[in-house]
């Protein structure tokens, strides 16, 4: 596959979802570009998280057990998100609204629907994150990168 760049299957795994919904609708498993040559779906990673492989500072690892595979992005290394002319990728909007608890407004917001109330609320999908932004905004240090940071 990958030396002979035939990654046919990723472009109609895109083109079928287009059909069925209007639009790429994936949620995970969104197919990247890394450094222009291999072409790799970065699962478990949400389609909202994608943009912050490229240029990372750290070193990426993703295996897929039952497919015998491993992938491996290095740090500093161009991912570009797999893309059409006239669908191009983008990542979901939470326009205005941010997280109940630690207020933040560039993570991603799982939904929840409360049944007696019927109001919908907003929160990180990533517990540690929003835990670290709550207590960094009461002053409490927060571990990050392993250094204290006040």
């Amino acid at each position: 596959m990958h030396a002979e760049k035939d990654y046919s299957k990723r472009w109609v795994f895109l083109y079928e979802d287009i059909v069925k919904w209007g639009e790429i609708t994936l949620s995970h498993r969104y197919p990247v570009s890394v450094n222009g040559r291999y072409v790799i779906d970065p699962s478990p990673i949400p389609r909202f998280d994608v943009p912050k492989l490229h240029q990372a500072e750290t070193l990426f690892l993703f295996g897929a057990g039952r497919e015998k595979r491993i992938y491996a992005i290095p740090p500093y290394t161009d991912v570009v998100p797999l893309q059409f002319e006239d669908y191009h990728f983008h990542v979901e909007d939470f326009g205005e609204k941010s997280c109940e608890y630690c207020g933040s407004t560039d993570s991603y917001l799982d939904e929840v629907f409360d049944n007696q109330t019927g109001e919908r609320h907003f929160y990180c999908s990533d517990t540690s994150y929003c835990l670290k932004m709550r207590n960094k905004a009461q002053g409490i240090p927060v571990e990050l990168g392993g250094r204290w940071n006040e």
